[in-house]
């Protein structure tokens, strides 16, 4: 197994810093190649996190690396930032769902920008619960695919898109899994409670 680096002070942007010249809730310690969420479930190897920035067709402009333990959401806004000086005419920002804060979206518009984020609508947030809350008529754009637009305040609109062929493929795996889960719990309110318990940690493993 390889080793982490050392841990030394770093800034909030992840550059290390003499000791003692942080402020108070500043930056942290942490090895560059640290342990960190592995995105390809490599857990046993530290890792760093790399941002690139490219053109449309692709060639690289600037890259960034962090330690490996920096967290993906509030990257982006020093990314932002350190664009600010490029003579870039219209930016408009892409990012998953891993990026959605009210933060990084106020952040991201700025001066102007814009920004596309995609998020699951069933992901509880207040901003998806208002989007699917609002009434509009779906526009089909393909066999498997209609979407519909709505706004959520002057500034913030969704575009809801809906594959009718993966709701119902989605149906029939939650039908198949509760029909599961249902045998497998069956019975289950004669068992003590400590057989009980274990039985609920068992399931509680299971995908899904």
């Amino acid at each position: 197994m390889e080793e982490a680096d050392a841990p030394v002070a770093r800034d909030q942007h992840g550059r290390p810093v003499p000791d003692g010249t942080q402020g108070p809730g500043e930056g942290r310690e942490a090895g560059f190649r640290t342990w960190g969420k592995s995105k390809d479930h490599r857990d046993d190897l530290p890792q760093v996190v790399i941002g690139m920035a490219v053109t449309r067709t692709g060639v690289p402009l600037r890259v960034w690396c962090w330690p490996g333990n920096t967290g993906d959401s509030a990257l982006i806004r020093q990314v932002k930032d350190d664009m600010r000086d490029w003579s870039l005419s219209r930016v408009t920002w892409v990012a998953g769902r891993g990026f959605t804060s009210a933060e990084n979206r106020r952040y991201l518009r700025k001066g102007g920008n814009h920004y596309i984020i995609g998020e699951r609508l069933r992901s509880g947030s207040a901003e998806a619960d208002a989007a699917l809350s609002r009434q509009g008529r779906y526009q089909e754009v393909a066999a498997n695919l209609r979407v519909k637009e709505v706004r959520i305040a002057e500034d913030e609109r969704f575009v809801i898109c809906h594959n009718p062929e993966g709701a119902e493929r989605d149906a029939a795996i939650r039908a198949r899994m509760i029909a599961q889960l249902k045998e497998l719990i069956d019975g289950t309110d004669a068992l003590p409670k400590d057989k009980r318990a274990e039985l609920r940690g068992v399931i509680s493993t299971k995908p899904g």
